[in-house]
């Protein structure tokens, strides 16, 4: 079995690696972007048809987010001025201006203090920031508002697994879950807070149940392969780093680069 510290060392390696990379390419970026500016601007029509024309192409969270601040703008859920900070901090956002977008999520709260996503997306700023008690507290604000709001609970989650709470984490990955089953994100940082606690049969599970859902996420096959030799089930690791180089979706470099010295370690031991 591999040493627990050369298996720290290796999880420490791929946090760092895979926090510069993403399963991919996303060809609706420039769609999305441009419709945040739109919004920004208060032009809502013409926002709206560029995170529609972005969602086609690539379909992903970040559109459907904004979109769905577009339908409470119109079902008057929301003011419109909050509207237009709430995409100027996603502008903010998108420019690494952390300080900016928290500025613009600040009188977004003045304006609706009862709107949840502005607490969720000011909780991300702050961890951002690495400020976890208050994106903690925001994070816990937008559940008091709106208890049934996924994203919250898997930020949350993900806010004190960064402070190896990873039992609380698990609690709210697991009620992320029981509002999504199918949540991707949930399912991959539910079975990294399993592996971080030695859980090694929980963590397989959910990403078994990700590469069900999803058999190009390559990430998971990775923390996969790695719980596994945590766990000493050498030849499971080897076909799990395997299947990433087969069948992972617009795998980055130096992650192949770090699969690809996995299965050579573990090819020379006995």
């Amino acid at each position: 079995m591999t040493s627990c510290k050369s298996l720290l060392l290796l999880g420490l390696a791929l946090a760092l690696l895979m926090a510069g990379t993403s399963d991919g390419a996303d060809p609706g970026r420039a769609g999305y972007e441009q419709g945040v500016q739109l919004g920004a601007q208060g032009k809502f029509p013409e926002a709206r048809a560029a995170l529609e024309k972005s969602l086609k192409s690539a379909p992903g969270g970040a559109a459907r987010n904004c979109l769905g601040v577009l339908d409470d703008i119109q079902a008057r859920r929301i003011k419109e001025q909050t509207g237009i900070h709430l995409f100027r901090a996603f502008a903010n956002f998108n420019n690494f201006k952390t300080d900016a977008a928290i500025q613009e999520l600040n009188r977004a709260a003045d304006l609706d203090p009862g709107y949840a996503l502005t607490y969720s997306h000011r909780g991300d700023a702050w961890a951002e920031k690495r400020d976890m008690p208050k994106a903690l507290a925001d994070y816990t604000r937008a559940l008091e508002i709106d208890p049934r709001y996924a994203a919250a609970y898997l930020h949350r989650g993900i806010a004190y697994a960064k402070q190896s709470q990873f039992h609380k984490a698990v609690e709210d990955y697991s009620r992320a879950l029981d509002l999504n089953p199918q949540y991707h994100q949930a399912l991959y940082s539910r079975g990294n807070a399993y592996s971080e606690t030695g859980r090694f049969d929980q963590a397989l599970a959910d990403y078994d149940q990700l590469l069900t859902l999803d058999p190009g996420y390559g990430h998971a096959y990775v923390r996969k392969g790695l719980a596994c030799e945590k766990a000493g089930r050498q030849q499971e690791a080897l076909a799990s780093y395997r299947a990433y180089l087969k069948n992972a979706v617009d795998p980055d470099p130096r992650q192949v680069q770090f699969v690809q010295d996995r299965i050579h370690a573990l090819e020379k031991k006995p």
